[in-house]
């Protein structure tokens, strides 16, 4: 594959599983945040992925909270800064950097008026006016706000996509978003559309389908998801052509058909329904507190998926074991690539998309 040089954000991520997790949020980044290939219950098929929709709104001020559309208006793509990490903080900043070349969320959080209540909203506004006006930032009183909630920010080396997925949560749940919102239709999926910016910029819908071998009888399930946890292929489009492989499940891992009553050979498909503005994509890369998939991916600059065509705009990758490892970013400014490592930042004049170590990705649509 040929280098790119169009706008990209890349992170590497150094981290490792998180351990000693609250109980509360213990698999929260399963449900909320991915949907993975791997069916290892889909008796469980009624639990949609619907933990992250939630509704905009201040009843206190008319920012642009109540008015989400307002915020297309505006396009907010900050100049490069560095990053200080002070321990183990690199899969924090590599996955800000990666936020921070996603304009339509930093236009939508620089842009609104949020009140008090809103800790998480505030100091990550304050954090995006400082780093625009920075060449070095210290991120350590935005970490401090959000270590009151994300409790794997402990100075430990942790996922990035996991804390990717709470730091999304808790915006939402902050900003009086419904944790269990339920999106099970296409109506539906519109309506929250709608009413939220955050549906509208990083909700897709898909479809899941399980075809009893005994009774030839299907079942259906629409569900919304924010990110697509896909296995590692030779690149992301072939990984994306896995997701939607017709799967055989069999054994423990067969569906238990509500018509006939039997668990028996059952084929699994998944279908996308409708494709997000934002796609966010993590591969399978770590298998429990010790194993790696460290295997080399070509990550395709450009995607296209029916009527939705996607431009990279990020990706982070991680370098190293499982237990010892290193995050690192690229991300565009302003048609502009930067290479990111901590408080080192250096312009890159094209990003080579070949034999990477991605490990998250951002695609936004054409």
């Amino acid at each position: 594959m040929k280098d790119l040089n169009m706008e990209t954000n890349l992170l590497y991520d150094s981290s490792t599983f998180s351990r000693n997790r609250n109980k509360k949020y213990k698999n929260w980044h399963k449900k909320i945040y991915s949907n993975t290939y791997n069916s290892t219950d889909y008796n469980n098929i009624n639990t949609p992925l619907n933990y992250l929709c939630c509704d905009f709104y201040s009843s206190n001020n008319k920012s642009l909270i109540g008015n989400p559309m307002a915020v297309q208006e505006i396009r907010l793509n900050p100049r490069p800064a560095g990053l200080i990490n002070k321990k183990n903080d690199c899969f924090f900043n590599s996955v800000m950097q990666c936020i921070l070349s996603l304009h339509p969320l930093t236009s939508f959080y620089d842009s609104n008026v949020f009140n008090d209540n809103q800790k998480f909203s505030k100091s990550f506004q304050d954090f995006i006016r400082i780093y625009k006006s920075k060449s070095v930032v210290n991120p350590s009183d935005l970490i401090n706000v959000l270590g009151r909630k994300i409790f794997i920010l402990d100075s430990n080396q942790q996922d990035c996509h996991e804390f990717l997925t709470l730091f999304f949560l808790h915006l939402y749940i902050e900003l009086n978003g419904k944790v269990n919102d339920l999106i099970s239709s296409l109506s539906e999926f519109d309506k929250k559309k709608q009413e939220n910016f955050i549906a509208r910029t990083f909700f897709g819908l898909q479809k899941s389908i399980v075809i009893c071998g005994m009774c030839n009888q299907k079942k259906e399930k629409i569900e919304h998801f924010s990110c697509l946890t896909l296995k590692l292929e030779n690149s992301i489009y072939e990984s994306m052509k896995s997701y939607e492989k017709e799967e055989i499940l069999s054994g423990d891992n067969a569906w238990k058909c509500d018509f006939c009553g039997k668990k028996n050979k059952t084929t699994k498909l998944m279908q996308i329904v409708e494709y997000p503005k934002i796609l966010i994509i993590q591969l399978v890369r770590f298998y429990s507190h010790t194993n790696k998939d460290s295997r080399k991916i070509d990550v395709d600059g450009i995607l296209q998926f029916k009527n939705t065509k996607y431009k990279i705009v990020g990706y982070a990758c991680h370098s190293g074991t499982v237990r010892n490892g290193h995050y690192v970013s690229f991300g565009s400014r302003n048609g502009e690539w930067f290479y990111f490592d901590d408080e080192h930042y250096k312009k890159q004049e094209s990003i080579k998309l070949n034999e990477t170590d991605a490990y998250v990705l951002f695609y936004i649509a054409l």
